[in-house]
């Protein structure tokens, strides 16, 4: 199974962030976007993972704290493959709460398919919204919202890869 810990989007949000990918989509069609009901704020990629690590998992989510994260989207960015050449990744970021990198560390602990646990302060909290796909050159995404709201559900999924992209199945959620 192929792992993350994830905190959805507000519905209202959620349509608003979808809103302005598919004007993106049609300025950068080159890009491979992420399908808009996907889009989340990830606290914790595990990748190809034993159930042992996703019974380890659901354990600590069970016993964390699951408070509301305030946020504000108002900025995009990129991260490149090896921190150069052209960007592999595009998200929406802004401002998040302290919440989200106090629950990111603490998933953080448990070891990922590499057997790598998070190093305190790594966090970027980020909305994946693209990847690189067929795009020969560096995407300028447009400034989006600004959005603010709450996110509320810590989700586990487990992330499906096919031709037409990931489809993920929630396994366990804590929150409202």
């Amino acid at each position: 199974m192929r792992i993350f810990a994830a905190m959805p989007l507000p519905s209202d949000t959620l349509e608003a962030v979808s809103a302005w990918m598919e004007v993106e989509r049609l300025r950068f069609p080159g890009l491979r976007w992420v399908r808009p009901g996907q889009v989340h704020l990830t606290l914790r990629f595990l990748g190809d993972v034993p159930a042992s690590i996703v019974s380890e998992l659901e354990k600590t989510v069970e016993g964390m704290d699951i408070p509301p994260v305030g946020f504000t989207l108002d900025s995009t960015g990129c991260f490149r493959a090896g921190g150069a050449g052209l960007p592999s990744v595009y998200w929406i970021g802004g401002h998040f709460g302290p919440e989200a990198a106090r629950m990111a560390a603490e998933l953080g602990r448990i070891r990922d398919d590499r057997g790598r646990q998070e190093k305190p302060g790594r966090f970027t909290p980020h909305l994946t919204v693209a990847r690189q796909g067929r795009f020969d050159g560096e995407a300028r995404l447009s400034r989006p919202g600004p959005w603010s709201g709450e996110l509320r559900r810590l989700v586990v999924y487990n992330s499906t890869l096919s031709s037409s992209g990931s489809s993920y199945e929630e396994l366990y959620s804590r929150g409202r």
